[in-house]
């Protein structure tokens, strides 16, 4: 989030529909020094909007063209990784700011490059490592803004073919991924070096998010009178949601917050977009075993739901990690055990342990909670290698099981 003035925040708007696209490119074309859009179907288009105030349009366009002697200078790759590469790069084609207020088109453009991925992978298959675009100082631009926002100036180009037809244009580039230009020229390039693969991402329409509400109401309220507008059951089921989707710090659950319609907001049982404060306040003051507990039932019911009658082997591990950095909280270190099921890759439960015990007993009161049967395989760390512990898996592997 970026704030531009008193309670007024620029959201970024990914334009996909037909005649919104031909609105806009006749804006570029009335307003841009070069007086065109080439704007075609593969083409991003990005709106910076303040309310209902148009502040900024951006346009992304993958690069086609094969050679450019400054970028494959700077990456170094050959012509056949190039060939097999170049759609990884993208080129800003036009920045086009319609308001002079100071610092907006760096906090405009430090956006847009925010959510490129996910509308790139929506429209093109896949993300980008490299962004690049060209600025024209024969018309007083140095390229500020960008630099403000990160990006590298490389150098002048050599002014096109018979080198007065056009000025010489400023080359920037920005890295999308950490070593971005190292991996496009790497031998062993693959499609895991522009993702993350340690984040699951689901879409909206594959989460079932009117279980998720009724489990989170168990959570109890903090605060002194609910909000009749930012109902807590559906706020924490859209921060949910949206880590689901991909989004792993509040500012990005804001922004894809800010793409969502109008009617699946209120779906969730909310009356408007939130704001960033409204979504931000919850992760902080909410009960967070609460939360907890009631975000692992509704995993535990959804995976139940998803397996087969048919018995099926089923693998339960205990991990336990100290939380990074999680000694400064009180001055004491925060220890989660977990619960994990590993071949349906979720958490079954996760409890915290006290500072005046260790995972033993905690280990023990998560396995009462779930029902194991010959068909369980329950691993743990050596430090659970305990008697005790192996009578109780054993004892209620015999149970008889309840259909």
């Amino acid at each position: 989030m970026y704030a531009i003035s008193q309670n007024q925040t620029v959201r970024i708007a990914n334009i996909t529909n037909a005649d919104d696209r031909e609105y806009y490119s006749d804006i570029l074309v009335r307003h841009h020094y070069l007086e065109s859009s080439e704007l075609n179907r593969n083409t991003i288009v990005h709106v910076a909007k303040r309310g209902q105030e148009v502040v900024a349009i951006v346009t992304w366009e993958h690069r086609q063209q094969s050679w450019f002697s400054l970028r494959d200078r700077l990456v170094g790759w050959t012509n056949e990784q190039r060939d097999s590469r170049l759609k990884y790069v993208v080129e800003n084609r036009r920045f086009l700011m319609l308001s002079k207020e100071p610092n907006l088109a760096s906090s405009v453009l430090a956006q847009s490059l925010s959510r490129l991925d996910e509308d790139a992978e929506r429209k093109l298959g896949h993300r980008f490592l490299l962004a690049e675009t060209f600025v024209d100082p024969s018309q007083g631009y140095t390229g500020t803004c960008y630099k403000a926002a990160g990006w590298t100036e490389v150098g002048l180009t050599s002014g096109g073919r018979g080198r007065d037809t056009r000025s010489r244009k400023l080359y920037f580039i920005k890295e999308l991924k950490k070593d971005a230009v190292a991996k496009l020229r790497a031998p062993d390039f693959s499609v895991s070096d522009i993702t993350n693969p340690r984040q699951s991402v689901l879409s909206l329409e594959r989460i079932n998010i009117k279980s998720l509400k009724k489990q989170l109401e168990s959570v109890p309220e903090y605060r002194r009178r609910a909000s009749q507008y930012y109902p807590l059951p559906a706020l924490l089921a859209l921060l949910l949601t949206g880590v689901l989707c991909g989004n792993t710090r509040v500012s990005d659950i804001y922004r894809w917050t800010g793409s969502l319609s109008i009617e699946v907001i209120r779906s969730l049982g909310l009356r408007k977009h939130p704001s960033y404060k409204a979504l931000w306040r919850p992760l902080r003051n909410v009960n967070q075993d609460s939360l907890s507990l009631a975000l692992c039932a509704w995993l535990k019911e959804q995976t139940d739901a998803a397996c087969t009658v048919t018995p099926s082997l089923k693998v339960l591990s205990l991990d336990g990690k100290a939380l990074r950095a999680g000694s400064k909280a009180g001055g004491t270190e925060i220890h989660l055990l977990t619960l994990i099921d590993t071949i349906a890759k979720v958490v079954r439960a996760q409890v915290a342990v006290p500072t005046k015990t260790n995972e033993i007993p905690v280990a023990r009161t998560l396995l009462l909670s779930e029902t194991l049967d010959a068909a369980t395989v329950v691993t743990a760390d050596a430090l659970h290698t305990q008697r005790e512990t192996a009578d109780l898996i054993q004892k209620k592997r015999l149970l008889p099981l309840c259909r």
